[in-house]
């Protein structure tokens, strides 16, 4: 099919590019003084049901409930798709063909969009984004960061980059943890190549804050 064809290339041509930008012990911060790329914003308002993870300045244990313990064994992607409320974000990844990019060495820190927070957006728009390959892989490499990225590494509020190529905030905010705006709802999920932190909005390239 079309699609796929060009979907396997576009995900080739992610592969080199996380292979360019990776760190090898740290995530990528915006250097103090340099000029930050253009800020990606979230989308979708958080559910009542949301339970958001309380930031480390006020409890010592960051990790939500029933967070995973570090693992040896499993890679971030598997780490996502062992995560009920990821299925989506795993889909898209498996779609793009970044699976195995986002199984090499890493270090990566994912901030993974919850299935609820993937079904706020428009389904126009959403199928849109999923006929639309370059699109795709540019929306899922916002949610990438090089380097490993705790709960605690998150508290005080600072920029980091995304392998995407934009800024994105994070920091705590009283006893939230914020990722451009959206909440942390699961933290510190361990993988042997990095974390996955779930947050309750998608971050998409452009959109308006």
């Amino acid at each position: 099919m079309k699609i796929h064809k060009t979907l396997v290339a576009v995900g080739m041509a992610a592969g080199l590019i996380l292979a360019g930008l990776l760190q090898p012990a740290s995530a990528q911060c915006c250097p103090s003084g340099s000029k930050p790329a253009g800020k990606v914003s979230a989308t979708g308002a958080a559910s009542p049901a949301d339970c958001a993870v309380k930031s480390p300045c006020a409890t010592p244990s960051s990790a939500a409930a029933g967070a995973a313990q570090p693992t040896g064994s499993m890679t971030v992607v598997q780490m996502a798709a062992s995560l009920p409320s990821c299925r989506t974000f795993v889909e898209a990844v498996q779609a793009a063909k970044l699976t195995d990019a986002l199984s090499a060495e890493g270090p990566f820190t994912l901030f993974i969009p919850s299935d609820e927070a993937f079904a706020r957006i428009p389904r126009a728009q959403m199928q849109a984004l999923l006929e639309d390959p370059q699109k795709l892989t540019a929306v899922l490499m916002q949610h990438v960061v090089a380097g490993r990225m705790s709960s605690a590494d998150m508290a005080a509020p600072h920029p980091v980059k995304a392998l995407g190529g934009a800024t994105i905030d994070v920091g705590a905010r009283g006893e939230e943890l914020l990722v451009n705006g959206a909440r942390v709802l699961a933290a510190d999920h361990l993988g042997h190549n990095g974390v996955v932190h779930v947050i309750d909005r998608v971050m998409l390239p452009g959109a308006a804050s």
